[in-house]
């Protein structure tokens, strides 16, 4: 039986450690080949999904080991979205509108109440045009609602869905200002407008 010397053992060794630091330097660019191309398969997916603008080239770049790959910005554009180019524009943030002061809601309230005072109960849709033409602008249909919300003891909502019309306070504080005589046509016009409705049906 052959017995193996201590220098053998150590020359096995030291063959040993050189085969491990060399499959690991195979192994690292092995890694790195593969990550190239992985990022090669993203940039022909960003271009083939249309994520990258006509106007927009993707330059590739001769390496060492004779393959293409991309810049090192492109690259990292493509392994991170979230990184982007100093030249990338950011979109712009929607302003909000100024709110509305109090005054202002206050002339609306006015306002829409008249409308209300005069034509009898309405739903937001047919009463936006008629706010529009008093206003001289056009109001939007979420700040009539706010509007409608807001002044509860003005404003109420009907039974009938999507019906709009003043409280009992809201008429009574407007017909002190248009006089009793109007309400009173106004309740003849209602009541009419009522008759003809049911003629119709």
């Amino acid at each position: 039986m052959s017995t193996i010397s201590q220098e053998e053992i150590a020359l096995l060794r030291e063959n040993a450690r050189k085969e491990v630091e060399l499959l690991e330097k195979e192994l690292e660019e092995a890694k790195e080949r593969l990550a190239n191309k992985k990022g090669q398969v993203q940039a022909y997916d960003l271009l083939l999904d249309g994520g990258s603008s006509k106007d927009q080239n993707l330059e590739l770049l001769p390496t060492s080991a004779g393959v293409f790959k991309l810049d090192s910005l492109q690259e990292s554009v493509i392994k991170n979205p979230q990184v982007s180019s100093k030249n990338s524009v950011k979109p712009k943030k929607k302003k909000r509108a100024q709110r509305a002061t109090k005054a202002e809601m206050e002339r609306r309230r006015k306002m829409v109440a008249e409308i209300f005072f005069l034509n009898g109960d309405l739903t937001p849709k047919d009463l936006n045009p008629l706010v529009d033409a008093v206003l001289g602008e056009h109001m939007e249909p979420h700040h009539l609602r706010a509007v409608l919300r807001r002044f509860e003891d003005t404003f109420a909502v009907r039974p009938q869905h999507g019906m709009w019309g003043l409280t009992e306070k809201g008429r009574k504080e407007f017909a002190q200002l248009f006089g009793e005589q109007e309400l009173s046509e106004l309740d003849l016009s209602t009541s009419q407008m009522n008759d003809v409705i049911l003629l119709q049906t």
